[in-house]
């Protein structure tokens, strides 16, 4: 009966190492749609924090983005919106470690501050 209830443990702990947090990516509208934030994972596993200009309408957006590791790792960048999308955006990106299945990777935004041009 004790062997038993140790492989039957056993299995349960291989089991629990299999499955790996997921990444998933999220995307916020700021301002009324003036700004959008997206963060997560991409398909090469690369995690990143942006936030976009959306509009030409006289406001910048001063911001900082962050990404977070599940081995703790963090990397920032603090900085403001000069354009309209691609070229009007604040991003911060590293590489997804998944070095541990109970810490989930984690991305964001900080700080954010509608400028006026």
């Amino acid at each position: 009966m004790k062997r038993k209830s140790l492989k039957s443990l056993v299995a349960a702990c291989a089991a629990a190492m299999v499955f790996a947090v997921p990444v998933f990516a999220a995307s916020e509208s700021l301002n009324n749609g003036g700004a959008t934030w997206k963060g997560g994972e991409n398909s090469d596993g690369i995690l990143y924090s942006q936030v976009q200009d959306n509009a030409v309408d006289g406001i910048r957006y001063s911001v900082t983005v962050w990404v977070k590791s599940d081995n703790g790792s963090k990397s920032e960048k603090s900085g403001t919106t000069n354009g309209v999308g691609a070229d009007g955006q604040v991003k911060v990106t590293r590489a997804a470690t998944h070095s541990n299945p109970f810490v989930a990777e984690k991305c964001g935004y900080k700080d954010l501050v509608c400028v006026s041009c």
